[in-house]
């Protein structure tokens, strides 16, 4: 693993040319709010931990077509935060621990698909790099999904194109 300056942008569009072929199926849209940052990570570790976050949203987070999956990002406690946000059911507060954990499927008993390996999965990807993980969420108001990265180059953002 390398760490190196990446574009946030770049990891969003190969993420959506990765899952359009799920965004379909949903009737979903992926959208990335600008200004992306760059983000000092492993470009590859980066990629898998924002491929699952939106794999996982639109499992668990678009019940209808037209939702909508948003890419965020903000800079807080030291970190550079990258969020994943949906419009779903959302997390019950009991299980927003939990559902970072190795095998852990679905965010309320449903049985929706894929192994259980994706979050937990963000969870390394986030400890690798000294970062963290986190969801925020309401039942019936969404889950945001949060990996921060330790905030290595304040002020590099991509202008929105």
């Amino acid at each position: 693993a390398e760490l190196r300056p990446v574009d946030l942008a770049d990891v969003v569009d190969a993420v959506r040319a990765a899952v359009t072929d799920r965004l379909e199926e949903r009737g979903a849209r992926l959208v990335a709010l600008k200004p992306m940052p760059v983000v000092r990570a492993d470009p590859v570790q980066l990629r898998q931990a924002v491929q699952n976050l939106v794999e996982n949203a639109l499992r668990h987070g678009c019940p209808e077509p037209g939702m909508t999956v948003e890419v965020i990002s903000r800079r807080r406690d030291g970190l550079l935060e990258v969020g994943v946000r949906d419009e779903g059911p959302g997390v019950p507060p009991a299980q927003q621990e939990r559902i970072f954990d190795l095998y852990r499927r679905g965010s309320t008993g449903d049985d929706k698909g894929g192994a259980g390996l994706g979050l937990a999965t963000v969870r390394k990807i986030a400890e690798w790099h000294g970062g963290r993980v986190r969801v925020e969420s309401r039942p019936g108001a969404g889950a945001t999904f949060w990996i921060g990265f330790p905030d290595a180059a304040p002020g590099q953002e991509r202008a929105a194109a």
